[in-house]
């Protein structure tokens, strides 16, 4: 017979618990995906209208939301690397200016 290692869990000391600014980060990155998210929501919601007006196949459709999620990554790698050399702060003002602009 062998023997059971019998393992109690420890309350989190003082450097397992989150801080203020982790939990705002938190909800700032729920947020940012909830964002992100609802655009896709109302494009596939839209699509039909959209579809319609332009006269899309199909095909061209389903390019249209294609496109639009390779954008996403894209748009992830590329603002990603220039936050690491720019600063986070700083790349989030480029992106949200440039999201206003448009």
């Amino acid at each position: 017979m062998g023997s059971v290692i019998t393992k109690t869990a420890q309350p989190p000391g003082a450097a397992d618990r989150v801080t203020a600014y982790g939990w705002k980060a938190l909800a700032g990155s729920v947020i940012g995906y909830s964002m992100d998210g609802f655009d896709l929501l109302i494009l596939s919601f839209m699509l039909t209208a959209i579809s319609a007006d332009l006269a899309l196949t199909s095909a061209q459709a389903g390019s249209l939301v294609t496109w639009t999620l390779m954008g996403a990554v894209a748009g992830g790698l590329i603002f990603g690397s220039l936050s690491d050399h720019f600063g986070r702060i700083r790349v989030l003002t480029w992106t949200i200016l440039t999201t206003a602009a448009g």
